[in-house]
């Protein structure tokens, strides 16, 4: 167990304790991101957003496999979004990735923008999922592709797993089939989901 002022700050970073928790998330989930990354078929001009960037790893990552693309990374913490900017500097100053505070209910970006749309361990904290996930959809292209990553999925066979977590921080651990069903709400269809050995969830979705 983390300690408690490190854990109530995954939800949105401020401070010191914040900065700890963004520190702990760009080393912590070096391994989750990368199973889940490899799910997606990256094209070397792909626009590409990702919600909930955090401290900006999985954005300078995903700026790697889209050389002739752009990254956007939005963030509700604005400790968060300048922890991003920091981290991809350089790519900033090439134009090649952006940085902005917003969340996720009222994304700053026009409709059908976005190739792909990335949320590493994010989604739990959303404060609306089925419409979010419409205004996720709303910036997206025909054709599109979000990709949902998570290190807890809910299981049945052991269901007070991740209680302590979600009562201290609020999140809502989703199961496979109601991660579905929002997602065909909100109007994606093709949707797949990947288990890895150690329990990791990646739901893929398209825009279609």
């Amino acid at each position: 167990m983390k300690p408690k002022k490190l854990i109530m700050n995954a939800r949105n970073p401020e401070g010191f304790w914040g900065r700890m928790m963004i520190r702990s998330m760009n080393f912590g989930h070096t391994r989750l991101t990368g199973w889940g990354l490899r799910k997606i078929p990256f094209r070397s001009t792909d626009i590409v957003l990702d919600v909930g960037c955090g401290g900006g790893k999985t954005v300078a990552r995903i700026a790697k496999k889209v050389p002739y693309g752009k990254v956007c990374g939005v963030d509700y913490s604005e400790l968060s979004v300048s922890e991003s900017e920091k981290y991809n500097r350089k790519q900033i100053r090439r134009q090649r990735v952006r940085i902005d505070c917003a969340g996720v209910s009222a994304l700053p970006y026009i409709e059908g923008y976005f190739d792909v749309v990335t949320a590493v361990e994010t989604f739990y904290f959303w404060p609306n999922p089925t419409e979010d996930l419409k205004e996720v959809r709303r910036v997206m292209k025909t054709g599109g592709r979000l990709y949902l990553i998570f290190e807890a999925q809910y299981e049945e066979s052991n269901p007070g797993r991740w209680k302590e977590y979600e009562q201290m921080i609020g999140m809502k651990v989703p199961s496979r089939s109601g991660l579905a069903r929002q997602l065909r709400e909100a109007g994606f269809r093709k949707i797949r989901m990947y288990t890895s050995a150690e329990g990791w969830l990646c739901a893929e979705a398209q825009n279609v």
